[in-house]
């Protein structure tokens, strides 16, 4: 059974009284020269960027790699390598919310835009495994086939491989350990077209591993280069229950807030017993429009962060005097909540765990943790940089009620929020995600729903 509207996108309702969210502070350094645009970027970064001691980020280290490449760029007008030098410093900071805008897709596509037609993922006991092969593709002409195991890459063990692999061409940086190595095996397949590869497989049923060398040719982008639709979408499942999708977006910002509402109602009125809230993918929308979805899942005010943003007068970190709340919202959802998260849950979606928290009937499930990427009050700082790239950065720490940073990741790249229920990448699962184009973490989340969930 559909909800009226059956696909709704749900954003931010600019209710009566609301104003829209502020603008986000921007320095313009987009007259200046390169090298002086990334020095002054450089200090500012360096003075005002807000996890500094919990990451451990020597700035100076990085100046020094970078400055040269920068210095060479400008003093041969190669915007390429004026674009990557900034990508490469940029993504030595372990946050997901560090962005580079603006860049020339060709950059991207000369660096990336090959393949073998073949995606490789890792199973819960330590095998990489071709996940899917595409017909006609080099990979598939050479004979590797699905669910094949890959030994080596190019003459060295697959892990070492992996290990090598950059992720300054994905959409943002990894701020955690976990997320690398899920970024690293989306990745490790894209490559310069033309480019040559040996792998070492071994097909299922045969005992002896093969050697074939592959040549990439033209890809479609991979999947953690495609941003789902904008929004939010809602539906009824089959056995009562509500399916909630947020995704943000423009869309999301401006009727969210009261697009939930009415799903909500209107699933009450339906009688449903449970709702799916899905999060994968979720970092982008106004933090007004996040509290006020999650009020719809407390029944009295609650403080979910304390926020240490910097004070010019002081130039100083300052803790804001009391805490951020949200405040309950009707209809009150009283049913189990599942919700779904994966690497690319941060910020907004972050934030809006540490509000369901509070709630006793919620569980979150994933394959892995969150994207542990977050802003204090959900504030950025954005700078404008010659050849019409922005940069743009996390502006506050979030805190908890005890006054140690929360969510983001530490030096060790540990952080974001964890499932309560962790679901293994076994060999059946990622058959029915690759090759069946099944979703095997809604199919677990709508089986907890019927059958019931283990009191927290």
């Amino acid at each position: 059974m559909d909800l009226p509207g059956t696909t709704l996108l749900l954003a931010l309702a600019l209710l009566a009284g609301c104003s829209a969210p502020p603008e986000t502070p921007t320095r313009d350094l987009h007259r200046l020269g390169w090298t002086e645009a990334f020095a002054a970027l450089h200090e500012d970064l360096a003075q005002r960027y807000p996890y500094t001691a919990w990451k451990g980020i020597d700035w100076e280290q990085l100046r020094t790699a970078t400055a040269p490449a920068v210095a060479a760029a400008d003093a041969g007008g190669d915007r390429a390598a004026y674009e990557q030098a900034l990508r490469s410093y940029l993504f030595s900071i372990p946050d997901a919310l560090v962005r580079l805008d603006g860049g020339d897709p060709e950059i991207a596509r000369r660096a990336r835009g090959g393949g073998f037609g073949l995606d490789v993922r890792r199973t819960d006991r330590g095998r990489v495994i071709a996940v899917r092969v595409r017909p006609g593709s080099a990979a598939g002409a050479a004979g590797i086939r699905n669910e094949a195991e890959i030994r080596r890459w190019n003459g060295v063990p697959i892990d070492t491989a992996l290990a090598a692999v950059s992720l300054a061409g994905t959409a943002h940086p990894a701020a955690t350990r976990e997320r690398r190595r899920t970024l690293q095996l989306a990745m490790l397949t894209r490559v310069p077209v033309d480019s040559t590869v040996t792998v070492t497989y071994r097909n299922l049923g045969e005992v002896e591993p093969r050697t074939v060398l592959l040549t990439a040719r033209p890809a479609p982008p991979s999947p953690v280069e495609t941003s789902p639709a904008k929004g939010v979408t809602a539906r009824m499942l089959s056995g009562g229950h509500l399916y909630l999708r947020l995704t943000g977006g423009a869309d999301f910002d401006r009727r969210g807030a009261k697009e939930m509402r009415d799903a909500l109602m209107a699933a009450g009125e339906a009688g449903a017993t449970g709702l799916v809230l899905d999060l994968r993918g979720f970092h982008e929308g106004s933090l007004e429009t996040v509290l006020r979805i999650g009020g719809h899942f407390l029944t009295e005010e609650t403080s979910y962060e304390t926020v240490v943003a910097w004070n010019e007068s002081l130039a100083a970190f300052e803790a804001e005097p009391s805490p951020r709340t949200v405040t309950p919202q009707t209809p009150h959802w009283d049913q189990p909540v599942a919700v779904l998260v994966d690497g690319e849950c941060f910020g907004p979606g972050e934030t809006l765990l540490l509000v369901l928290r509070h709630d006793p009937v919620a569980h979150v499930l994933g394959f892995e943790g969150t994207g542990a990427s977050i802003s204090g009050g959900g504030e950025r700082l954005a700078y404008r940089l010659p050849e019409g790239l922005r940069v743009e950065i996390p502006a506050a720490r979030s805190r908890d009620g005890r006054g140690r940073i929360q969510v983001a990741s530490d030096r060790g790249l540990t952080g974001g929020i964890p499932p309560d229920i962790r679901i293994p990448w076994t060999d059946a699962l990622l058959r029915a995600r690759f090759l069946d184009g099944r979703d095997p973490l809604l199919e677990e989340a709508r089986q907890k729903l019927g059958f019931g969930f283990e009191t927290r």
